[in-house]
């Protein structure tokens, strides 16, 4: 075989390179905070050219949007699943509260991104707005169903809404700055839902939850 046969090299090719750059950050989102993240790291990680990168993504700004938009796509089906099969509201947000922080502790660094300093100036860009909406949909949706069946009381859904994602957000980030070990985990989680739905709750869920008069 010739030098020149040894030396030569194939071009690499990845099916979807852009997919497994985002995916190589949020990688090393696990260990690595978002200012140790490069876009040549991550490049050299997949095994291609920082060039190569360049093709998907301007530069780093562009690719932590990215991995912020799949941040709240994944958000957003765990929200879908947690409530699908479940017809009362009251159980679609015990378990959407408990798939939102199981999110957040597992996904650390990249729920801090989504929900960083950046939060707004992330938004003006398109594809991160439709997925944080998306994701938010899935609790505002909730909301409305149950208002019309009354089981939540009939004012502004988008309120009540984010009162419910705020006293979510609150909880992970206490996670997350360890101030709530895993001891309280579940006993704030349940109270926090308690007490949201007891101001919430609508009069047919009053009516449905209070014990049945014995009969004289």
């Amino acid at each position: 075989m010739s030098a020149s046969k040894k030396l030569e090299r194939k071009p690499y090719h990845h099916g979807d390179l852009r997919r497994a750059l985002i995916e190589a950050a949020i990688e090393q989102l696990h260990t690595s905070a978002p200012t140790e993240v490069s876009l040549r790291g991550v490049a050299e990680s997949v095994g291609v050219s920082h060039t190569a990168a360049y093709r998907h993504f301007r530069d780093k700004s562009e690719l932590m949007a990215a991995v912020s938009e799949t941040g709240f796509l994944q958000l957003r089906d765990r929200l879908a699943e947690a409530k699908r099969g479940h017809n009362l509201f009251r159980r679609q947000f015990e378990r959407m509260s408990r798939a939102y922080i199981a999110f957040a502790l597992e996904q650390r660094t990249t729920y801090r991104l989504m929900f960083g300093p950046r939060f707004i100036e992330q938004l003006t860009r398109a594809g991160v707005a439709e997925s944080a909406h998306a994701a938010f949909a899935e609790l505002l949706t909730a909301v409305m169903k149950a208002q019309g069946g009354g089981e939540v009381r009939g004012e502004s859904p988008f309120l009540i809404s984010q009162t419910a994602w705020a006293l979510l957000h609150g909880l992970a980030l206490f996670y997350l700055d360890g101030e709530l070990g895993p001891e309280v985990d579940s006993a704030i989680a349940t109270s926090a839902c308690k007490f949201l739905w007891e101001g919430i709750q609508g009069q047919r869920s009053t009516v449905d939850s209070a014990p049945s008069a014995k009969k004289r």
